[in-house]
């Protein structure tokens, strides 16, 4: 098919109108001129409705933008603490004056614990929580928002029921390749590695597996969720994914509202497939900026890049909604290097002596509360000589560890109280050794 393309012959008088010819379709640009910006929308003659140029970036396009920024590893930027510190201080919102409203997402519950408490010091009192999720507390609070049934418990109790269910699927032969006999007793190994394929396929996003027994096992499931009036846990991400794609993407979850963008944490690479579409799918309602630290792709030794993109090496690359900071060179600006010295024994026995004279030396000027860790393969052939060491510099050193599980009151004790759980829960052999104490 053969296209001609022509210029534009002029521009109507008295009118803001520039009709152009491309290919066979016809454009007419009208040009909105406010606030002194010139915001470009284009009407297609073929769809009859205005749109706006395809390279621009606008909340609520099916295609949010996403972007990634390098972080020195092993602390967060500067920026982030004050980002953190100043939408605590200050909870108005981007557009009535306030600082940028940002949803962090951290790597691990004890880092947004340890993010948590430095801000109640700094603060001098509690601060907004609900501004910082982790991936699996994040998918607790939008299951919630977006009203599915209720998860039920992976606990002893359920597993029980599980294995009764497929117990009497098994009877039914439901599990012909597996279990052929149906007079046979249906195991608790076959119920506990079919739970553990199911959630190991449906944490990477394998919906089209058909191996042995699984998809018999997911009906099992599937109607034992629904007797019970609920959702299975390892059902509950995918559900969740899949209800935040249904929705319209200017039609964002109620706490995704008033936010400006969202700041993804040094994250590790292994991440599953089923997370990662999680990330993409709130990306379609708010832009999504991640932080990741530099490193060798091969090795696995750097932070989750979501779309393999280049990261930002500019403070005009960042964007408007990011708080304005020079980004992390990694050539340039490398790390800081470990500093270590190395000294060389002709024989291992001279290692504990001189440790010994180390740990004098650096007694002498540390503060009180210093701690050091020394490390030894052998300590338990060398427990007491390191306390015959230490000994002379007045520092104890316990001479063996004992756990508490090994004392028998702090056994029996833990026994009792967790006689209700797990897959031997009331079991006649636990009854029986508690009973003989």
């Amino acid at each position: 098919m053969n296209h001609s393309y022509y210029p534009a012959r002029g521009a109507e008088q008295g009118r803001n109108k520039i009709p152009a010819f491309i290919g066979t379709a016809v454009l007419e640009v009208e040009k909105h001129i406010a606030h002194s910006n010139e915001n470009l929308t284009f009407k297609n003659h073929q769809s009859g409705r205005w749109e706006v140029p395809a390279d621009r970036h606008e909340q609520g396009s099916e295609e949010m933008a996403t972007t990634v920024e390098n972080i020195p590893s092993g602390r967060l930027p500067d920026w982030c603490h004050d980002s953190m510190r100043a939408q605590a201080l200050d909870p108005r919102s981007s557009t009535d004056g306030g600082p940028t409203r940002s949803l962090w997402i951290h790597p691990t519950d004890a880092a947004r614990r340890q993010t948590l408490q430095w801000l109640t010091e700094q603060l001098d009192g509690p601060s907004d929580r609900t501004l910082h999720h982790t991936l699996d507390s994040l998918i607790t609070s939008l299951h919630a928002e977006l009203r599915l049934p209720r998860r039920l418990a992976n606990d002893a109790s359920f597993q029980m029921l599980l294995h009764v269910a497929c117990d009497e699927a098994a009877e039914q032969l439901e599990f012909p390749l597996i279990h052929s006999l149906p007079e046979h007793e249906w195991g608790r190994g076959k119920t506990r590695d079919l739970a553990a394929l199911n959630r190991a396929l449906r944490e990477q996003d394998v919906l089209s597996f058909e191996g042995p027994g699984l998809t018999a096992f997911r009906r099992v499931i599937r109607r034992l969720a629904d007797g019970l009036g609920g959702m299975h846990a390892d059902v509950q991400l995918h559900a969740l994914v899949t209800a935040l794609e249904a929705l319209e993407a200017d039609e964002p979850p109620f706490g995704l509202l008033p936010l400006d963008g969202i700041i993804l944490l040094d994250h590790p690479p292994t991440l599953s497939p089923l997370r990662c579409r999680l990330l993409r799918a709130l990306a379609r309602f708010k832009p999504l900026h991640e932080l990741c630290q530099p490193g060798s792709p091969r090795m696995g030794v750097h932070g989750l890049n979501l779309d393999e993109q280049v990261p930002v090496n500019s403070e005009e690359g960042l964007p408007a909604w990011v708080p304005a900071h020079p980004p992390f060179d990694a050539i340039r600006e490398q790390d800081d290097p470990p500093r270590s010295v190395r000294i060389l024994l002709s024989r291992w026995q001279q290692a504990q002596l001189a440790t010994r004279e180390l740990v004098a030396a650096w007694l002498e000027d540390s503060e009180p509360t210093a701690t050091a860790i020394i490390i030894d393969p052998g300590l338990s052939e060398r427990a007491d000589s390191w306390g015959r060491s230490f000994a002379e510099l007045d520092v104890r050193c316990p001479t063996s560890v004992t756990s508490l599980l090994d004392s028998p009151a702090v056994h029996w004790t833990a026994e009792l109280a967790t006689l209700g759980t797990g897959e031997e829960a009331w079991s006649l052999d636990r009854l029986r050794g508690l009973a003989m104490q």
